[in-house]
């Protein structure tokens, strides 16, 4: 049956190929009928008139001529004859029909010349008519390149990919617009000032090309930094030192890791500038793991705690790190009999700790160890610098936040904090304008390795008057889920209006984008056959079915080409593109151990 159906369908589409190309010589013997009749036309009145001796002109009857054509033949012995018209009664005196032979001679006696100079405007007519089979071609060829470009869905509405040409166009007018030079260009796209602030959002899984398509923004706004003024600074985290291996100029930019003996030096007092800033800047540091979000009493019992435990450090004059850490790596009755010497306002974290002896006690101090335990690292690494001082102030170079895989554990807290503080302090400043155009970048390389940034959906939200824009980068959206907790995914998502989408390996993620970027109605085309042993009896039908269908596919996602994106812009639309294989050599070393 199939075998029957496959020649039926095979020899049903040589039949309508063959009425195609029957129809077309058709259209172009019409068209070779049309040029003779014109060349004939032309000719004939050019010629076949004679003016009369008693007045008038005389011209030879288009009927006489076409007969004059007419093939002589024989039939049962007698010549075919031609009746003569009125006319031509002068010519055939009481004659009313002669033989065609005889008809031709007396033609030719009477109207030779121009009959010859005709017959040679029809013999060249019909070489030129010939041509007119090239529309019998130009017919074929129409519909088999309509073939392309009928395609089998027409959009009627909702999401839709651009091609790659007319976005690059609508953001180059864009960028036109906006006037001024140095703007970036990433994936040979210009991207447009005003999407800066609006956010860019890289995710892709390991190997696709995202660390390459990451290297070469920040290598941009590097740049751009340089030539740009002392308005626009970036801080880079980076996990792994690729990005300082490659980026850090020593002359002009700062690390901040412990174990690098590159890094500044910070004391922690120098972020508390107000009697607020103590429960502010402490509640940074004891954000509450997810396991324990719904019991947050023993991360909010040692924030009290540790706050006390500022204000009688600061009390005493004691503001070292290892002040800090020697403080409270103290017994339980010490660090009671120390916050009794505070003002009786200040004095309420003892109730979470007077009971010296019980199990709530030990749990509030050994939540707040755990928490702190990074200003173990931080002995003798006292200095001036201060996150807050960094973003207010002009120039300072660009800010390099190390955080190697070894010790990333011990150090998230502390990388956490870095970044809630600078961008509390970037929505602290005033409001940028066109002439200042403060830029200050937070480039984050898998934010999924540091712990929830409390103030980062404010700065999605409200930092594009301040400057402040977000190059965020991670595999997937499950990280994010994890520490920003599910019902804040699609916030996050939401406030990045650039994104680039590289291969994914977590369904989940490539259904969830596969969502966010929408569906589109069409009219999909569909196409049936009727077949029947009886060539009459076949048949093919085209019908027009109105479908809702995603945009991308979730699996779409997780087959992407390595150095390949889905680029989606919020106001332009949803596009791909290729990742330049632009890769920079290393100029310095991406760690420096302290031994």
């Amino acid at each position: 049956m199939r075998g029957y159906s496959a020649h039926e369908a095979v020899t049903s589409d040589v039949k309508m190929y063959f009425k195609m190309v029957v129809v077309a010589l058709f259209l172009g013997l019409l068209a070779q009928m049309a040029i003779l009749a014109s060349v004939a036309w032309r000719s004939y009145s050019r010629r076949f008139e004679y003016p009369l001796v008693a007045g008038g002109v005389f011209r030879l009857p288009p009927a006489a001529l076409g007969k004059y054509y007419l093939p002589a033949f024989r039939l049962f012995g007698r010549e075919n004859k031609v009746l003569i018209p009125s006319e031509l009664k002068p010519f055939f005196p009481d004659r009313f029909t002669v033989p065609q032979t005889e008809y031709i001679r007396t033609m030719d006696r009477y109207f030779g010349g121009d009959i010859r100079g005709f017959t040679r405007d029809l013999s060249r007519g019909f070489g030129w008519s010939l041509f007119a089979y090239c529309l019998s071609g130009a017919y074929i060829l129409f519909f088999l390149y309509a073939a392309g470009w009928m395609t089998d869905a027409k959009y009627l509405r909702g999401a839709t990919k651009v091609p790659l040409a007319r976005l690059q166009q609508i953001l180059l007018t864009v960028v036109r617009q906006e006037g001024g030079a140095g703007h970036l260009r990433i994936c040979g796209l210009p991207f447009p000032r005003d999407l800066e602030t609006k956010h860019i959002l890289i995710m892709g899984t390991t190997g696709t090309g995202k660390s390459v398509l990451f290297n070469q923004i920040i290598s941009q706004i590097r740049t751009r930094g340089r030539a740009g003024g002392p308005r626009e600074k970036m801080v880079v985290y980076d996990v792994k030192g690729e990005f300082l291996s490659k980026h850090f100029d020593p002359a002009a930019d700062r690390i901040f890791y412990p174990f690098d003996a590159r890094s500044l030096r910070w004391s922690f007092f120098n972020e508390i500038r107000t009697g607020p800033d103590f429960e502010i800047i402490s509640k940074i540091i004891f954000q509450a793991a997810k396991e324990t979000r719904a019991d947050p009493f023993w991360n909010n019992a040692a924030k009290d705690v540790f706050v006390a435990g500022l204000r009688f450090l600061r009390q005493e004059g004691a503001t070292t790190n290892g002040d800090i850490w020697s403080f409270f790596s103290l017994g339980l009755e010490d660090i009671i009999r120390h916050l009794k010497t505070l003002p009786i306002e200040d004095r309420g974290a003892l109730k979470h700790i007077e009971s010296k002896g019980s199990g709530p006690a030990a749990s509030v101090i050994s939540t707040l160890t755990e928490k702190i335990g990074f200003f173990r690292y931080l002995v003798g690494m006292d200095g001036e610098f201060s996150f807050r001082d960094y973003i207010r102030q002009p120039g300072g170079g660009n800010l390099f936040l190390l955080n190697i895989k070894n010790y990333a554990e011990t150090f998230r807290p502390l990388m956490t904090f870095a970044f809630d503080v600078m961008i509390r302090e970037t929505l602290s400043l005033p409001d940028t304008n066109k002439q200042e155009n403060r830029r200050i970048w937070f480039c984050i390389d898998e934010i999924g390795s540091l712990d929830q940034i409390s103030v980062l959906f404010d700065l999605l939200t409200v930092g594009r008057s301040k400057g402040g824009c977000m190059v965020v980068a991670n595999q997937d959206l499950g990280k994010i889920e994890d520490v920003y907790g599910r019902p804040n995914k699609m916030t996050f998502y939401n406030n990045f209006n650039t994104g680039f989408f590289l291969r994914l390996n977590d369904p989940d993620t490539a259904e969830f984008l596969s969502r966010s970027i929408g569906e589109r109605e069409i009219i999909k085309r569909m196409e049936g056959r009727q077949l029947s042993p009886k060539d009459y009896g076949d048949r093919k039908t085209i019908t027009d079915q109105d479908k809702i269908e995603k945009l991308m596919l979730p699996s779409e996602f997780m087959h992407i080409p390595d150095f390949r994106a889905i680029v989606k812009f919020s106001a332009y639309g949803v596009s791909e593109v290729e990742i330049p294989r632009e890769f920079y050599e290393v100029r310095g070393e991406h760690f420096k151990d302290i031994s």
